[in-house]
């Protein structure tokens, strides 16, 4: 997170904080949210940019979180979070710079994709874990 922290604020030129254990905020306002699940044999880490975000729309369809990190602050997915407005090539290329990525990935495996989002992450009982 302290990588994609640095990249971040030289890039938009603010000053980025990391805030409750993987969120990414500019004056409190939220603009990243990441997350991870390990296993025996496996980490997944994932996370995303708000660009141009329609948070009306997800006021209308989110309920607000049952768990949030302390500094939300009870406040509305409007008043939490920021959209940064900016092109996401620019994002791309920050991180691409602050991991010294240089190799692209030879051929995205569009089956096995597809056969995850269908099977585990479209079902029920992943989505909807309570």
């Amino acid at each position: 997170m302290k990588r994609h922290q640095a990249a971040l604020a030289a890039l938009l030129r603010a000053p980025v904080d990391i805030r409750g254990h993987t969120d990414l905020a500019i004056g409190g306002l939220k603009f990243s949210g990441n997350s991870q699940r390990r296993g025996r044999r496996f980490l997944l880490f994932h996370g995303s940019f708000l660009l141009h975000f329609d948070v009306g729309m997800m006021e209308r369809v989110l309920h607000m979180p049952s768990r949030a990190p302390d500094y939300r602050l009870g406040r509305s997915h409007s008043d939490f979070l920021l959209n940064l407005k900016i092109p996401a090539a620019l994002i791309k290329h920050a991180l691409l710079q602050t991991w010294n990525a240089k190799e692209r990935l030879a051929e995205i495996p569009m089956d096995q994709i597809a056969h995850l989002a269908r099977h585990k992450y479209g079902a029920d009982n992943w989505n909807f874990k309570f």
